[in-house]
């Protein structure tokens, strides 16, 4: 195995995608979108109005408290029915459970009579609701990867909103996170995207596709309008984030392994969509501790911001760092390594593996051994000070262990992370799939 560095920290993570392996160079291109769907304020003085090549999805005046639906002809190798159909809905946990209000808004800004914003009429109606609103889609051609870019703005609110794809209920994958403030300017030199951001997915079985947009700070979730394309085969990252349920504490570009509680048994995530993962795109990643029924340890869940009055906080960190959220908040195992399990990547593949122990209150030396095996093989160890000061400067090899490793023959590769004295930590894992090691790379149906 060959022990490296890998230097290419602060890089975002590219869409997640469903591949088919072929030996051939490839420069990916991204696809025109088959729908285009432009939310409406059609009560609203002025609302109603669509964008120009954009299906309308007109919302009525006052609170809607259920599920609108809207059916399109699409003439698309995408939609084998000749049609799909967007259901819009606002509620708390999925669209069938759609109780929330969601209150149309037209805020007449941009004006394209005014600014010359090529996406005035997207961006100038929504609709809004809380906690979340829910867009499903449902007649699509399965064993294909999409990407769906959702735009986000309210000209009176600044706010945050998170994009996520859903599949079978659940919220696994790399999130699109849109940022916005009150009262922007437009002009036609405006990036059209400024207000928006992609997440890829992969259709259910039967064809249906649902993506949710979550408010954050109570601000309310608002929807613009979305595009449906096939996915741009060019993903070779994959990043996970280890955390609680609280999603301001994802980093953007990461996916979510959410853990909660305190606990000795091993936990798992599964994440869909991956682009070097096996035939069903799903890879599954598992922490756990050596099994010793006599201990009392455990696995438990820390967040190190802290606050102003506190000892122990990274708050300072936070515009100064990009992956300030993926550090902040770490899993221990209480005075036991801590085993890492990667299941489902492609059979005898090459990856650079970048694992973040960092604790911000507790300085210590780490070492990560690759256990695919059964036995150790190849390693990498780095020291981390107590209260080591994160910045822009800070590269990986401040803050990780590294290895190019092999799966083995099933996809599956193990990771020992064993401290010099007292627990294991895992704050951030990184996948970079090397294709050119691999004799293969990546294409998309």
């Amino acid at each position: 195995m060959e022990k490296r560095k890998d230097t290419c920290c602060q890089a975002g993570l590219a869409a997640l995608m469903m591949p088919v392996l072929i030996s051939a160079s490839f420069c990916a291109v991204a696809s025109e979108p088959f729908l285009k769907v432009d939310v409406n304020a059609s009560s609203q003085v002025g609302g109603g109005a669509t964008q120009s090549g954009w299906n309308d999805f007109n919302y009525p005046g006052g609170d809607v408290y259920d599920v609108r639906s809207r059916t399109y002809e699409v003439q698309s190798r995408f939609a084998p029915g000749g049609s799909l159909t967007v259901e819009i809905g606002c509620g708390s946990t999925s669209i069938d459970d759609s109780s929330q209000k969601a209150t149309a808004r037209d805020r007449e800004v941009p004006k394209a009579d005014t600014t010359g914003f090529p996406l005035s009429d997207v961006y100038r109606d929504f609709v809004t609701g809380s906690p979340n609103i829910f867009v499903r889609i449902s007649g699509l051609a399965t064993g294909t990867a999409y990407d769906l870019h959702a735009y986000c703005y309210d000209n009176s609110s600044g706010k945050t909103n998170v994009i996520f794809r859903m599949l079978d209920s659940d919220a696994c994958g790399v999130p699109g996170r849109v940022r916005t403030s009150a009262g922007m300017e437009f002009s036609p030199n405006t990036d059209v995207d400024v207000c928006a951001a992609t997440v890829t997915a992969y259709p259910a079985a039967d064809g249906t596709l649902t993506f949710r947009v979550s408010e954050q700070a109570n601000k309310g979730a608002c929807l613009c309008g979305f595009t449906l394309a096939k996915a741009a085969g060019k993903a070779t990252d994959f990043s996970v984030d280890f955390g609680n349920s609280t999603l301001a504490t994802l980093n953007d570009g990461f996916a979510w392994f959410v853990f909660s509680g305190e606990n000795r048994n091993p936990h798992s995530q599964e994440f869909r969509g991956i682009p070097f993962a096996g035939a069903n795109g799903q890879l599954t990643v598992t922490i756990s501790m050596d099994e010793n029924p006599s201990s009392s340890n455990k696995l438990i869940y820390r967040d190190r911001n802290g606050n102003a009055s506190g000892d122990v906080h990274m708050y300072d960190y936070a515009n100064v760092f990009p992956l300030y959220q993926a550090c902040r908040d770490i899993i221990i195992a209480q005075n036991e390594p801590m085993n890492v399990k990667v299941e489902g990547l492609l059979p005898s593949a090459k990856f650079f593996v970048s694992l973040c122990p960092y604790d911000w209150a507790s300085g210590n030396t780490y070492t990560m051994t690759d256990m695919t095996s059964g036995t150790a093989g190849a390693s990498d160890s780095v020291t981390i000070p107590s209260f080591l000061a994160l910045s822009s400067a800070t590269k990986d090899e401040d803050i990780t262990v590294g290895l190019e490793l092999e799966s083995d023959e099933s996809g599956a590769m193990a990771l020992r992370v064993a401290p010099r004295t007292g627990s294991g930590v895992i704050s951030w894992l990184r996948l970079k799939y090397l294709p050119e090691k691999s004799g293969m790379v990546l294409f998309f149906k």
